[in-house]
């Protein structure tokens, strides 16, 4: 009777223990506008995309705030088409970051009797001191055990010091997956599975959360460990390429502690807006100005003989050539000997032409010979090969420009390539007619409406002049595979700027036929042996290359970000 009494006075204090902690958890979600503002976030977002939307449910840390730009992982993930949140009206027009000469932010020296280390103190910042102020903030900086803090810079030309707001990350958190960290250009901190990190996926997925754990102080304040969702332990590395990892063991090593700063400012206008709009004002030449206006591009081919299609094929055919006729500051060359293609292409102002190399057993062009031809009468220093089927949208001569300025800021040579995933959709080319009022939304439509296709398929190649002067290539024949990833390797391992623009380039590639179909041709076999013979394609993807864009969350424009360059700063 005694142990009846006493296992339910147990079950008693154990079902009120459970109820004081469901009602302790409510209080904190109140207090921080959590899970039902987390699914008003998501209910917009669906409905807006009429997309379903995986829950990794992550809300903003302190408090919903309308103008924080939240990109959910979706089945179809895009980002550059994610509407962005828009800014304030305020917006005046600024060029991208330019050549990075950062300011060292004011900072305050405060040294602990117990480390007699100096801590730099962000101006404007408060030391944060257990989980639960933490879970409060909105804005943080992370500084790492030696006082240097993790920032998001375009690229590192050698500078020590990052500005307050490339260090400066939006936090939010989910008590199911952990929290997660936005940096000033929409990227969140990510770690692989090989622990390397990297601040460029513009989707919070599992990759990009993080669990925070309060560690033992060394002094100097409260301290707290970062683990990463495959288990390992952030850590500054003075040794690693990019002075950060996600291969930390130990907890208790001190490169794995990280003291968190509170910054006063509380929305994204105040806390990246404004200062980045204030320091690429402060660095545009006008020069640059120029330069953004007036670059120009030859655009090339060499498509099917429209005569040979069939009319769904030949419909495509058309839509896609109205849509080149459109794109902005590009010349259009279409490299043909049949007729129906040829008054098709001089019909949208195109120029045709049929002098160029013509493999000598296969009788079809070669890309050698047509990327020659098109800077001998294009006459611009940048052209681009491009797949017969594709449509694109502004963005493609914006990220152009963008490069350009880039690397004339920086004071490198007019020497890249640019390439990218495209967005594989289903449309339907007979019922629909792009114009110069409509095309730019319908492009639009149709990639939210697609998938993008994988990494080691590129459908165009943007280069330079004065790379392809330095560039050996065989007589790789039109249409065959394997040229695409033979093209993309040679050049990241002998070139500096390749760069992967799947974010900020559109490619739209309508479907048609079975995508497969050229693996089989005779000419696939032998670009493939000669591939091989050349090097080989182990570097053949577009998520190798070294550098990436990214549109600017100030005035939309494209920035250049470096996949190599370091994570910390000073």
């Amino acid at each position: 009777m005694k142990s009846s009494f006493a296992t339910l006075v147990i079950l008693g204090i154990s079902v009120i223990s459970i109820f004081s902690v469901f009602i302790s958890i409510q209080r904190v979600r109140k207090r921080r506008g959590g899970a039902s503002a987390v699914e008003k976030i998501i209910a917009r977002y669906s409905s807006h995309h009429n997309r379903e939307v995986i829950p990794l449910n992550l809300s903003v840390s302190s408090q919903v705030r309308l103008e924080q730009q939240v990109v959910f992982a979706t089945k179809q993930p895009r980002a550059t088409l994610v509407p962005h949140v828009t800014a304030p009206p305020k917006q005046p027009p600024v060029a991208q970051q330019s050549t990075h000469v950062p300011v060292a932010p004011p900072l305050s020296i405060h040294v602990s009797a117990e480390s007699h280390r100096e801590l730099q103190v962000p101006t404007g910042g408060t030391q944060l001191g257990s989980i639960e102020e933490v879970m409060s903030a909105k804005f943080v900086q992370l500084q790492c055990n030696d006082g240097s803090f993790i920032a998001a810079v375009p690229a590192d030309v050698g500078q020590e010091k990052a500005t307050p707001f490339e260090k400066l990350f939006q936090l939010l958190y989910n008590e199911q997956v952990g929290y997660v960290f936005q940096a000033h250009s929409e990227a969140y901190l990510s770690a692989d599975t090989a622990g390397e990190v990297t601040i460029e996926r513009l989707h919070a997925r599992r990759y990009e959360t993080w669990k925070l754990k309060e560690a033992k102080s060394e002094g100097n304040g409260a301290v707290f460990t970062i683990k990463s969702h495959h288990g390992k332990y952030l850590k500054c590395d003075s040794k690693h390429k990019r002075l950060l990892n996600a291969k930390g063991e130990n907890a208790d090593n001190s490169a794995a502690k990280f003291r968190i700063w509170s910054m006063e400012c509380t929305n994204v206008f105040e806390c990246w807006y404004k200062p980045k709009e204030k320091y690429q004002r402060e660095h545009l030449r006008a020069s640059d100005a120029t330069l953004l206006r007036s670059a120009k591009m030859t655009l090339f081919t060499s498509p099917k003989d429209i005569s040979a299609l069939a009319t769904p094929l030949k419909a495509n055919q058309e839509l896609v050539f109205d849509n080149w006729s459109l794109l902005p500051n590009s010349t259009t060359i279409i490299f043909t000997k049949d007729k129906e293609t040829r008054e098709l292409a001089e019909s949208r102002g195109f120029t045709v032409d049929d002098k160029h190399e013509i493999h000598h057993t296969y009788n079809q062009p070669t890309y050698r010979g047509l990327f020659t031809r098109a800077f001998e009468l294009g006459g611009t220093d940048v052209v681009m090969y491009t797949n017969g089927d594709i449509l694109y949208t502004p963005g493609l001569q914006d990220t152009i420009k963008s490069v350009m300025l880039d690397l004339k800021q920086n004071n490198k040579p007019l020497e890249f390539m640019i390439v990218g995933q495209r967005i594989n959709v289903d449309v339907d080319p007979t019922k629909v007619k792009l114009t110069s009022q409509n095309w730019k939304i319908q492009l639009k439509r149709w990639a939210l409406q697609g998938s993008v296709f994988q990494t080691n398929a590129e459908d165009y190649f943007i280069i330079s002049k004065g790379l392809w002067k330095k560039t050996y290539v065989p007589d790789f024949i039109i249409g065959g595979t394997a040229f695409d990833n033979w093209f993309v390797n040679k050049l990241i391992t002998t070139a500096d700027v390749v760069v992967d623009a799947t974010n900020t380039i559109t490619a739209v590639h309508v479907n048609h036929g079975k995508p497969k179909e050229s693996h089989k041709a005779t000419k696939s076999t032998y670009n493939t042996n000669l591939a091989m013979q050349y090097g080989g394609w182990a570097k053949g993807q577009v998520t190798m290359c070294d550098w990436f864009t990214i549109k600017g969350t100030v005035n939309n424009e494209v920035e250049l970000w470096s996949r190599k360059g370091r994570l910390v700063y000073t």
